[in-house]
């Protein structure tokens, strides 16, 4: 979802927990850098990054971690480690075949998310569908097939649009959702909120255009501790800033644990009908949410 330029970890939800990048740490150090020297958490990097991004290059994978922890133990500033990782990226890209590899993962990452749609929403037949924060709408269009979904019942929402995706595409602000009250019975977030600067705003927003009868589908991070907040935020980084850069999105570090998102939900007038965590072997620890108004 594109919001506004990249932040670096600039926030975590004010109101409910102090922001991952306000607590004290040693002056020679990014954020980064210190999840890097904490062994739990460069072991689930290196994993998340070997078994999935780098799953099918995985000789690729660990040049990338030597090049990635020979940067981590310099003392330069934590964008230059990223532009670095963005260069070595690149030679990479330019040596061997990696885009086959990571386009066949997100592939795979894309299918799951159908399966598991379904398995939410059972027999529910919606008519209209809202993917906001739909970024390249790959997604999106997967969605709308499997519901066989007219496309103009179909809908992206997304502050940068790019006029080449396979869906229709509104822009917004990222605040509110600019259509009518009771407009549409399925709305999706894949992965969204932890990029709003003001996710129970967002939600409260969206659960006015949400139909009475619909569901809203939340897919999210189950985040409480500093460390699974620490490798959310290094991933995050790696996705748009190394990966695929993407100066436009934002990263503002909401990364909470599923029982706070529960509390966000309901302070936005929803409640949840169905909770799954679909990948318990995932490192991101995902969890997918069926809400619908109080």
């Amino acid at each position: 979802m594109h919001i506004q330029s990249i932040k670096l970890g600039t926030c975590l939800l004010r109101q409910t927990i102090q922001p991952i990048n306000s607590i004290a740490k040693p002056l020679l150090y990014s954020l980064t850098q210190e999840a890097w020297s904490d062994p739990n958490i460069k072991s689930i990097i290196e994993k998340s990054i070997i078994y999935g991004n780098f799953k099918n290059t995985p000789e690729e994978g660990k040049s990338f971690l030597e090049e990635m922890n020979k940067l981590c133990n310099s003392k330069i500033s934590e964008e230059e480690i990223y532009l670095r990782l963005q260069d070595f990226f690149k030679s990479l890209q330019k040596r061997c075949d990696l885009n086959s590899g990571f386009t066949k993962e997100r592939e795979e990452r894309v299918q799951r998310r159908i399966n598991q749609l379904h398995e939410l929403l059972g027999n529910f037949k919606p008519t209209s569908y809202i993917d906001v924060g739909c970024g390249r709408g790959d997604i999106t269009k997967e969605v709308q097939d499997a519901l066989a979904l007219a496309d103009q019942k179909v809908l992206g929402l997304d502050v940068v649009v790019n006029n080449s995706l396979p869906i229709k595409v509104l822009q917004f602000d990222g605040k509110k959702i600019p259509l009518d009250n009771n407009s549409h019975d399925l709305i999706t977030l894949f992965t969204v909120l932890h990029h709003a600067e003001q996710p129970e705003d967002l939600l409260k927003d969206i659960a006015r255009v949400l139909d009475p009868s619909g569901y809203l589908l939340v897919r999210e991070f189950d985040a409480p501790s500093r460390e699974l907040k620490l490798f959310n935020l290094v991933m995050d980084y790696m996705l748009y800033k190394v990966y695929n850069p993407s100066p436009d999105v934002p990263i503002p570090g909401n990364y909470l644990g599923y029982k706070e998102w529960l509390e966000i939900f309901k302070r936005a007038g929803l409640t949840v009908e169905k909770i799954i965590f679909p990948e318990p072997d995932n490192p991101y620890k995902p969890f997918m949410a069926l809400l619908k108004k109080i």
